[in-house]
């Protein structure tokens, strides 16, 4: 952490070794420059030295969504909501400025639980890029759980793949275990691919149809016929 001296205002400081990955760090730092988003993690300065890259950005006390889901093994359905119309809102921002983030998931969230309401931050750029066109992006990329079928398939994809992995991310903060699994990357792209997921009665009774309406929207193989963003934020569940 670091303190302005001028404005007392805190900053959190991030050291990166610069490496053969300075490519996405330069990438990432460019594109966080564009962005100014309540729940996306802010970049307000970056020094280089010989070996490190220091990040200067928004002081923002939090852990990850993925250790907050450790300890509450599930969250709560009302939590949850609060949850994922931030994380939609963020991505529904990144796609207005043509950028696919490409590798969402529970650890790509920080999330701040002090106050009455969780809020959230998105972090780590280093993977994402401006689509020239619709589906112009070719780089297998993100984790295998997560990634959307046309990510696997190498046919080219867009911003759909984010949808997609959100809606992996709200499916697991509901029951607290992904959707697709397996014990070798083989077996989760045959899932992923079958689309063989499903609700489970021990687990989903107590969760709305709403939801589950909704994943079933985002979990879908033909990114065309996926909802996008807004098209989530706008559903019932949400309202």
């Amino acid at each position: 952490m670091a303190i302005s001296k001028e404005t007392n205002q805190k900053f959190a400081v991030k050291e990166m070794k610069t490496s053969s990955k300075m490519e996405n760090r330069k990438n990432e730092i460019q594109l966080l420059k564009k962005m100014d988003h309540p729940y996306i993690i802010k970049l307000y300065d970056v020094f280089e030295s010989s070996s490190v890259l220091f990040y200067v950005m928004e002081y923002f006390p939090s852990e990850t969504l993925l250790s907050v889901l450790e300890k509450k093994e599930r969250l709560p359905e009302n939590e949850a909501k609060i949850i994922m119309r931030q994380a939609f809102s963020s991505i529904e921002y990144i796609h207005s400025l043509g950028i696919v983030h490409r590798n969402l998931k529970l650890e790509k969230f920080l999330c701040a639980t002090s106050s009455i309401s969780p809020v959230i931050k998105l972090i780590d750029f280093a993977l994402s890029k401006i689509k020239a066109e619709k589906y112009s992006l070719m780089t297998v990329c993100g984790t295998t759980d997560s990634a959307a079928p046309e990510v696997l398939l190498g046919d080219g994809y867009g911003a759909p793949v984010d949808v997609w992995s959100l809606g992996v991310v709200m499916y697991t903060l509901l029951c607290g275990y992904t959707p697709f699994y397996g014990d070798t990357d083989v077996e989760i792209f045959r899932q992923i691919l079958e689309l063989s997921f499903s609700f489970p009665a021990s687990d989903w009774n107590n969760i709305s149809d709403q939801a589950k309406n909704l994943i079933s929207q985002i979990l879908v193989l033909e990114p065309e016929t996926r909802l996008t963003a807004t098209q989530c934020l706008a559903h019932p569940w949400f309202h």
